[in-house]
């Protein structure tokens, strides 16, 4: 769960970063960057945000406190989230870059 946590997060920086903006990594750094993400991409991205939020959230209890399994249907999703963030970014930057 955690690397595929990580792999969205960083989706959503590249995708914040590709838009001229910088996140700074200070205390509530991951949730400022869903929050950018939902700020610059269109609104069918919200659920996804949404959901690896919800990510974030599990991570925050599963490093600092006692969190519950994860359930396959929920990592599976994740990955889902992950990819589909992934996709938007690489198709931002080959427009950028053509």
């Amino acid at each position: 769960m955690g690397i595929a946590y990580e792999a969205a997060f960083r989706a959503c920086t590249g995708l914040v970063a590709a838009e001229g903006y910088r996140l700074k990594s200070v205390p509530g750094h991951h949730r400022g960057g869903i929050e950018a993400a939902a700020a610059v991409l269109p609104p069918d991205a919200i659920t996804v945000l949404r959901r690896i939020d919800s990510a974030r959230r599990f991570r925050n209890q599963s490093l600092y406190d006692a969190a519950r399994p994860v359930s396959a249907a929920e990592l599976d999703q994740l990955l889902i989230d992950a990819q589909n963030l992934v996709d938007r970014l690489a198709r931002l930057l080959t427009d950028v870059i053509e």
